[in-house]
């Protein structure tokens, strides 16, 4: 999934608007790109979640 043009917060996001789980996180746990994967990753969600609110 690695892009060079993307790092990871920005791979979490992606994943996250393709319908991923969180659990395929392609970073070794306890890694900063881990972290940063899984905040791309949550962002994204917190971003749908405020779009159901405006319907």
């Amino acid at each position: 999934m690695s892009n060079l043009d993307t790092g990871p917060y920005e791979e979490g996001q992606i994943a996250a608007s393709e319908g991923e789980r969180i659990s395929a996180n392609p970073y070794e746990k306890g890694t900063d790109e881990f972290d940063l994967w899984r905040e791309g990753f949550r962002a994204h969600e917190d971003t749908d979640d405020d779009e159901d609110f405006d319907e």
